[in-house]
């Protein structure tokens, strides 16, 4: 009787384990089910992406084609499609447009300033039955065709130093091509800016010399040699480093002893500020306080300045794990959405939170030594380093590395999205054009190793003013 017992128990813990085991295959089944679809779903959102992006570029590329028409009918709007008509991209009003009827796309125009427009292209799509996707690119568009006047109104021009023959050569960024005769500048100048009424000011290292000259011809509007000029037998004599611009058109230079001279936009001298470590990079926002980062130390400062020599000293970062004791900083710039960018002699790039000096984004690069950085209409970051130009998406996060040639030094970014590179030791301008960042060499025939010594040096201006930015 124990033994039949013992085979029916037998039997009914095989059905038991008969049951689970179907349970257990009914939920792998589903998780393989499950997996399987988000797998088809992440593979086709993929593709549909890489196609929603190059829909949102042709919305800025059509964009740019409708303001080349005419500014004065470029009108804002707060949501359009697009369509060709004529042969040629006009908006379509209020509606969007439908693309292989699958793709929303819309374009909105904002008026930034009387000069410049923010564009905006988003693309939608349904991923799914209840997820619907977008992608949303961004751009600024300027007046570009208005041409300089006496009065020295913003004008499609860079501006180059030939710091061995105290030249500065303008060019244009149409054509291409240097335009006129040079600015002569002397004594050894070293850094560019441009103010909102594109007049050029430069600044030399020999005598501590400031020169205001007219964009459109470069005659001199007038010089300054008052900024005080110290010695001391370990570093010898004083000498400027690097020129901006405030929101008022005042001129501040940076020294490599630790001060920041300010010159008003008459020529007026202002007054001598003590700041800590051999300042070199530096930027204003639209607020007059000022960014900089050291050749003797590692990080970023915020500062404002006052009457009477006063600084103000709002916060200040090192570069994080202690690798501001060992690597110095080379340039800052701003973006929009209120970081700090500074790049370091180590080849690493870092985003500081304007307004508290939190560290943002601390990544090694691609190598090398980052010299100079600039932040694009679109917020991408983009640093020179030696014979290469890396771009940083706004999150830091790598995206590519486009090489040139030489010892590239100063870079900037113009209204279009074209990078601009100078050769920190021989002839030329590359630029990398938007929005594919084919690379060209400038002025016409290319890199010449026998040609005109051009050179921006660490640091330039455009005459197109980076009001794009919403920073100045």
């Amino acid at each position: 009787m124990n033994l039949i017992k013992k085979n029916k128990n037998n039997k009914g813990f095989s059905l038991l384990e008969l049951i689970l085991a179907v349970a257990i295959f009914s939920l792998g089944s589903y998780a393989m089910a499950t997996l399987l679809i988000d797998v088809n779903i992440n593979t086709r959102y993929n593709t549909e992406k890489t196609e929603a992006l190059f829909y949102a570029k042709e919305g800025l590329s059509a964009t740019q084609s409708i303001r080349d028409k005419g500014w004065a009918d470029f009108t804002t709007t707060e949501g359009s499609g697009l369509v060709v008509d004529s042969g040629g991209w006009i908006l379509n009003g209020d509606a969007s447009d439908l693309i292989d009827n699958k793709y929303t796309r819309t374009v909105s125009i904002e008026e930034v300033d009387t000069w410049l427009k923010k564009i905006t292209s988003t693309i939608s799509w349904p991923l799914t039955p209840t997820r619907t996707s977008s992608i949303t690119l961004t751009t600024y568009l300027s007046d570009w065709k208005e041409n300089i006047t006496d009065g020295g109104v913003s004008t499609p021009y860079a501006f180059a130093i030939n710091g061995y023959d105290s030249l500065i050569y303008r060019i244009s960024t149409e054509t291409k091509e240097i335009v006129g005769d040079p600015i002569y500048a002397p004594y050894l100048p070293v850094s560019l800016a441009v103010d909102s009424e594109g007049n050029v000011i430069s600044v030399g290292q020999d005598g501590n010399w400031i020169l205001k000259s007219n964009g459109a011809d470069g005659t001199e509007i007038w010089s300054n040699y008052d900024c005080p000029q110290d010695y001391n037998e370990w570093q010898g004599y004083e000498y400027f480093q690097h020129v901006t611009i405030d929101a008022n058109d005042d001129i501040l230079v940076n020294t490599n002893f630790n001060n920041i001279c300010k010159i008003s936009s008459d020529g007026t001298y202002i007054g001598i500020y003590l700041v800590y470590g051999a300042t070199k990079g530096m930027a204003v926002d639209s607020e007059n306080n000022i960014y900089i980062t050291g050749n003797d130390w590692g990080g970023a400062m915020k500062i404002s300045l006052g009457d009477d020599g006063e600084v103000t000293n709002l916060w200040g970062t090192s570069f994080p794990d202690n690798k501001g004791d060992d690597y110095y900083g080379t340039d800052v710039a701003l973006d929009a959405n209120g970081k700090v960018w500074v790049t370091s002699d180590e080849g690493y790039i870092y985003a500081f939170d304007a307004a508290n000096g939190d560290v943002l984004v601390d990544r090694a690069g691609d190598g090398g030594n980052y010299k100079a950085v600039t932040v694009d209409a679109s917020g991408n970051v983009w640093v020179s380093n030696w014979g290469n130009v890396t771009r940083f998406d706004n999150d830091g996060t790598y995206v590519d590395t486009y090489s040139c040639w030489g010892d590239s030094s100063g870079i900037d970014a113009d209204a279009e999205g074209n990078i601009w590179v100078i050769n920190g030791d021989g002839a030329g301008i590359a630029e990398f054009s938007y929005p594919d960042y084919e690379l060209n060499y400038y002025p016409s025939g290319g890199y010449d190793p026998e040609g005109p010594y051009i050179q921006f040096g660490d640091f330039t201006g455009f005459t197109l003013q980076y009001y794009t930015l919403g920073l100045r």
